[in-house]
């Protein structure tokens, strides 16, 4: 019997499980959310004395499988290809570059406004949609030169990428649900392996600054992730010899000079980080850090400063380092209490 013939009132729990499972086999995400929204329409229908049980309050919900698939350099190259040789997919072309490139969520990236990037700096400011992370990343010369084309043609309204034709006059945002769809349309013409999805582009362009070394903490600036733990799954387990990655053991296979045989050490010494994206294209700001440091005498042994200019790294003499954070704190004090910088 279909769903939609039996009355509310008659719905038992065992059609309602029915329902869920037949759900379940076009995503566990949507058949959760289903789920819960059912609830809450029938927890409402028991308070006004519509109805007199919830059938979905005993089903269990399904926990979902956790997506390892990434993206080759191929497969992306690909896809671009096929996206931006057609001006009516060019945008969709442009959501899945800038969620690689940024890694960012499909979401945050296709409802991306004109407001949130900055051309003259070269920076785009998202707020995250899940965890409200607000970061400040730059951007790289192949994506500058798409969005001032980008701008010359969409710029007169407010979304970075919205669907080419308008809808009773305005430029609207793709869905949650079409841009999938499409998306895949482009994957069959640029012959893609099936298992491939759009929002893999995240995970994927994590996944390269894990095997790239990049340090977890700005990889936390650049995703917005809240703690390490949620990094945990990008990183490949080294342990694991037929894995892509480092192995550590007393023994190789491999020539001579591809191997590290030694590591030296200075003793008595102390690593400051210094991280936040209100760093990011700010001219004279590491001037600053090195300046406050010299005014009272601190010698810095080592320096390190990532690419993504989200943090500065050095390594001072043990006795030295407390007063190195105090200085530190100090001549940045603004920025620490606007949560810019930690």
């Amino acid at each position: 019997k279909k769903f939609n013939k039996i009355r509310l009132t008659s719905l038992s729990t065992r059609y309602a499980k029915l329902a869920y499972n037949k759900w379940c086999d076009r995503g566990i995400s949507l058949a959760n959310h289903v789920r819960t929204m059912a609830g809450v329409v029938f927890n409402h229908g028991i308070r006004m004395e519509y109805v007199t049980l919830n059938p979905f309050a005993a089903i269990k919900r399904r926990t979902k499988e956790s997506r390892k698939v990434i993206w080759s350099r191929e497969h992306i190259k690909d896809f671009l290809d096929v996206a931006y040789s057609d001006f009516k997919t060019r945008n969709i072309g442009l959501i899945a570059q800038m969620a690689y490139e940024w890694c960012q969520r499909l979401g945050d990236v296709r409802l991306l406004k004109w407001d949130n990037i900055d051309m003259s700096r070269r920076r785009v400011h998202i707020e995250q949609s899940k965890r409200r992370a607000e970061v400040f990343l730059p951007i790289s010369d192949e994506l500058f030169e798409m969005l001032q084309q980008q701008e010359e043609d969409f710029g007169f309204q407010e979304y970075v990428a919205p669907r080419p034709n308008p809808y009773r006059g305005r430029f609207l945002p793709y869905s949650e649900f079409v841009l999938p769809r499409f998306a895949k349309r482009i994957m069959v013409e640029a012959n893609l392996p099936s298992d491939l999805r759009l929002s893999d582009l995240r995970r994927t362009g994590t996944t390269e600054m894990v095997e790239a070394g990049v340090d977890i903490t700005q990889i936390m600036a650049v995703t917005g992730h809240a703690h390490p733990q949620s990094v945990q799954p990008y990183i490949k387990n080294t342990f694991d010899q037929d894995a892509d990655g480092t192995c550590i053991s007393n023994s190789t296979k491999l020539d001579e000079d591809e191997v590290v045989k030694g590591i030296s050490h200075i003793e008595n010494i102390s690593i400051i980080n210094f991280e936040g994206s209100g760093m990011v294209g700010v001219p004279g700001f590491s001037k600053r850090f090195f300046e406050s440091l010299s005014n009272y005498k601190i010698n810095v042994v080592m320096i390190t400063q990532a690419s993504s200019e989200f943090s500065i790294c050095i390594a001072v003499n043990s006795d030295n380092a407390k007063l190195a954070k105090q200085v530190i704190d100090k001549e940045f004090e603004f920025e620490i209490s606007q949560k810019r910088i930690n």
